[in-house]
């Protein structure tokens, strides 16, 4: 909530006895009106650091020693105006440095004085009438801003909000009617009458004022200071409608007292003279600046992403969000997230400034980390964080985890058997923490298979394909052989697919244990092959004769 006019003097009174120092090189820049070239003084585009009548220049040399006021304004101008320089905004800005922190903004005040032929507001308008020049100097006012925010990522505007004008006190009162018919007034010499008519002339400021305002609302780089009020607060009001002392604003009159003329220039019923200006300068500080200038503080929403157990070959992604913690109006710079290595993964990355608003919170900045466990066992890791606002370390820790195949056989042979059949074990030995999430360390027998050039003398029973073992569980298959073909080794594989170093269920890690088996001949067929040996000799020698 932004401060009441009487608590932001109260404040101001305070911080005089001892400002908050201000970063270096700190620097504040007008742009806009002849509001924001006169609270600055000097000339447009010179820096004047000190001087009788720099309002702005004083508050900072009294809250905030080294900062500095540069002074950019057109000392005149519509918004739309404002709106079509653009390029020469840029340009006073940039001339203060690249190390502008902050824009101070007035515009739009001389949208609504250009009056009747110029388009701005006139009592004799229609509500409709007035109501779509206050919406184009929205617009304009917005363009400006956005233009403004866009030239860097870290400038803020603050917007100075006007105090109300006096059209009715001073003695050129030939010129005040000049200015009185420009706005649809007229001074009646009835004070009640022209009372009312005052009444209207700040309302229409008033409203203007709330759709300026709303730019603000919308973004925690914008933020408008109210000073509608505040001289009348501070000085009190006698002229032409009576006289009010000091102190909060009269209820009876509100809106209705303008300006008193001890705050205005001489015989200038739009301009602060000095010391309103000042009092301009001291409402920008105690509802801005007073709390700006402050250190950031970085804060993080997590000091560890534990990912916890996360199964081989799958992976796991949380993020961890940077925000502004620091008093309103800072802004933390320079932020960046290290990167992460091995079976962590996270890119390094850089962000704009975080951006703390009373009424919006503070901006954020996301990054995300994974992990991806390369073998069972702990990880952890810390990724460093930088800024202009604190550079704390996050902590990246994560297990892996997964099912662990096991044979009871590393290998089966049947040996010279002429028929057979053997038993193996396949079990799940896991000892892997789990936290009761058994799709961690579950193994699944996606499925079997007998390869080989002597698979067909082997079969498999007793196998379902998709069954689950879970930790410590076992299953037992049994394999059958049949002696068949000629003589000699018979060889084949077992080939079991699992989900083991996969995501459940998935294909994964395949085992193969070896089959062997010896097909020996008959006995008959070696008595044969004996007499062969012994009768081969004599038919040579019968071929031979003949």
């Amino acid at each position: 909530m932004k401060k009441t006019i009487a608590g932001a003097l109260a404040l101001s009174a305070l911080l005089l006895i001892g400002g908050a120092p201000a970063r270096a090189q700190t620097r504040v820049v007008t742009i806009g009106d002849s509001w924001a070239g006169y609270v600055a003084n000097g000339a447009p585009g010179s820096i004047a650091n000190s001087g009788t009548g720099n309002s702005v220049q004083l508050m900072l040399n009294t809250f905030h020693p080294g900062a500095t006021a540069y002074n950019g304004s057109f000392y005149g101008g519509t918004a739309a105006q404002h709106a079509a320089s653009l390029a020469q905004i840029t340009a006073n800005i940039n001339a203060a440095g690249p190390d502008v922190d902050m824009v101070w903004l007035s515009s739009g005040g001389n949208d609504l004085l250009a009056g009747q032929l110029g388009g701005g507001y006139s009592r004799l308008n229609t509500p409709a009438q007035n109501a779509a020049v206050y919406a184009a100097m929205q617009s304009n006012v917005n363009t400006v801003v956005n233009h403004i925010l866009a030239i860097r990522p870290d400038i803020q505007v603050v917007v100075a909000g006007y105090d109300y004008i006096n059209v009715w006190d001073g003695s050129n009162q030939s010129a005040l009617n000049n200015v009185r018919l420009n706005l649809g007034l007229i001074k009646s010499g009835n004070t009640g009458v022209d009372l009312v008519q005052n009444a209207d002339l700040n309302q229409a400021f008033k409203d203007a004022g709330a759709l300026t305002k709303s730019i603000a609302d919308n973004s925690r780089r914008v933020h408008y200071v109210d000073s509608f009020g505040l001289n009348n607060s501070t000085a009190g009001y006698s002229g032409y409608f009576g006289s009010v002392p000091a102190g909060p604003y009269p209820p009876e009159l509100y809106p209705a007292a303008p300006t008193p003329t001890s705050r205005l220039s001489s015989n200038d019923p739009i301009h602060l003279n000095t010391t309103g200006y000042n009092a301009l300068a001291l409402n920008m500080e105690a509802n801005f600046f007073s709390t700006a200038f402050l250190p950031a503080q970085l804060a993080l929403s997590d000091s560890e992403l534990d990912f916890g157990a996360v199964r081989l070959g799958t992976s796991a992604s949380q993020s961890v969000t940077a925000s502004n913690t620091g008093p309103n109006f800072t802004k933390v710079q320079d932020l960046s997230f290290g990167a992460a290595s091995g079976p962590f993964s996270g890119a390094a990355q850089s962000f704009n400034p975080l951006f703390q608003d009373p009424t919006l919170g503070s901006d954020t900045a996301t990054n995300a980390y994974g992990f991806a466990p390369t073998a069972r066992g702990e990880f952890d890791q810390t990724v460093s964080l930088t800024s202009d606002s604190g550079s704390p370390g996050l902590a990246l820790t994560g297990m892996g985890v997964g099912p662990e195949f096991e044979a009871s056989l590393a290998a089966i042979d049947f040996g010279t058997a002429s028929a057979d059949s053997l038993t193996i074990d396949i079990s799940n030995v896991s000892l892997d923490a789990n936290g009761g999430n058994l799709s961690l360390t579950n193994l699944t027998l996606l499925s079997a298979a007998i390869t080989g050039p002597d698979g067909a003398l082997f079969t498999l029973s007793g196998f379902t394909p998709g069954t689950v073992l879970g930790q410590g569980d076992s299953l037992t298959l049994s394999l059958d052989y049949l002696a068949a073909g000629p003589a000699g080794l018979k060889d084949a594989m077992l080939v079991l697919l699992t989900d083991q170093g996969a995501a459940l269920g998935a294909a994964g890690e395949s085992f193969g244990i070896p089959l062997a088996a010896m097909v020996v001949p008959e006995p008959g067929t070696w008595a044969m092959l004996g007499l062969g040996l012994i009768a081969l000799p004599w038919l040579r020698k019968r071929t031979m004769r003949r």
